[in-house]
């Protein structure tokens, strides 16, 4: 598998966030998914007492990653985060590396 761009989302929440706030969240990245060029999209919630999650989206080329941020649910998505974090950090990284497929731990033993 190739792997060109990486882009990472650090999204420091205000303090009224609460499940039904990572739900959504959850399901804009669900939705994500589906979107040209993508490879993968992940969501790493925050833990007891923190406040920061970590939006990531791996893609395929720089061209489909910059259709993505510039799609309608995108721009929904910034607007429910605006609403919700006191915060934002955005970094793309872009490289041309091969990658194997990762087999999850649990499948390995």
């Amino acid at each position: 598998m190739r792997l060109v761009t990486i882009s990472v989302l650090a999204v420091d929440l205000s303090s009224n966030w609460d499940v039904e706030t990572l739900k959504r969240l959850e399901k804009f990245i669900a939705d994500f998914r589906s979107h040209s060029g993508c490879l993968g999209y992940s969501l790493r919630r925050p833990k007891l007492g923190d406040h920061t999650v970590f939006v990531s989206g791996f893609w395929c080329n720089q061209k489909d990653m910059y259709d993505h941020f510039s799609s309608p649910v995108f721009s929904k998505f910034v607007g429910f985060l605006i609403l919700h974090c006191i915060h934002m950090r955005f970094n793309t990284f872009a490289s041309c590396v091969e990658m194997e497929p990762v087999t999850p731990v649990s499948d390995r033993y």
